[in-house]
């Protein structure tokens, strides 16, 4: 199943660009074995993964909270936290992506 990255409309410049480089490669390279069900030790790598693309989206966001309150974000990271270990691979890349990665290609510069 391909996998369709939206196009945005943002300036492109250095920044922006390695953002949006750094998402693609984690969804691509993370796609590998799409069905196979997440084991403990799975998880505990995906929970870093996600840690890893929070603190990117933190350090790089030109405005993360312009149109989400950080408490709203929080939460929304920590619940899909705790539902990783019950969730295989697909279901965790559609969490992430249906979640975080709206946030990521809006209001980048």
């Amino acid at each position: 199943m391909p996998v369709v990255i939206p196009s945005v409309n943002v300036q492109t410049n250095r920044k922006s660009i390695s953002l949006k480089l750094l998402l693609t490669t984690l969804l691509l390279l993370l796609g590998n074995g799409l069905h196979a069900q997440v084991t403990d030790v799975d998880a505990d790598k995906w929970r870093g993964d996600l840690r890893v693309l929070v603190q990117q989206l933190s350090d790089r966001h030109i405005s993360l909270y312009h149109s989400v309150a950080e408490a709203s974000f929080k939460m929304t990271v920590a619940d899909l936290y705790q539902k990783i270990p019950s969730l295989n691979r697909s279901q965790i890349l559609v969490e992430m992506a249906s979640r975080l990665f709206p946030l990521a290609f809006n209001f980048i510069e």
